[in-house]
């Protein structure tokens, strides 16, 4: 899962040059904003992140939240406004409605969403097949049951 989500930013970050924004100048820019960096998912994401930064160069900024959903919105329109970002990697469920605003009002900003299905012209997503995992894990808890009786 980590290697395919390494995978999934560096091909974000490929992407963006291809979109043809970043022709224009010699550095690729990314955001990526979350409360999450820190654990789960979001270690894979910015491990990723920061692989591309060293391998192609990008210029890289990273947003922490935290758990302030006040602070979503203003946060992407903030980053969307400054229009200095080839893409915005957006991560986790809790940050749907705000993105969905900010993706709407500023369509020439590509987003990537990552965390669930999202349907805009400017944005990209990327979800994860949870019922896979679910699968092995009771896979296991039967044979791990099984075995103890």
């Amino acid at each position: 899962m980590k290697r395919a989500l390494k995978n999934l930013c560096l091909a974000g970050t490929m992407l963006a040059v291809s979109f043809g924004s970043a022709a224009a100048q010699d550095k690729v820019s990314v955001a990526a904003i979350s409360g999450y960096f820190a654990q789960g998912f979001g270690v894979s994401i910015v491990n990723g992140l920061n692989k591309a930064k060293t391998d192609f160069g990008i210029d890289l900024k990273l947003v922490d939240t935290g758990n302030r959903a006040l602070d979503y919105e203003e946060q992407f329109e903030n980053l969307a406004k400054a229009k200095q970002y080839d893409l915005i990697f957006v991560m986790g469920w809790e940050l749907v409605d705000s993105l969905q605003k900010v993706s709407k009002a500023y369509p020439d900003q590509r987003f990537v969403f990552i965390d669930g299905v999202l349907d805009n012209p400017n944005m990209i997503y990327a979800n994860f097949a949870e019922e896979q995992g679910s699968f092995v894990a009771g896979a296991l808890a039967g044979m791990i049951e099984a075995k103890s009786s």
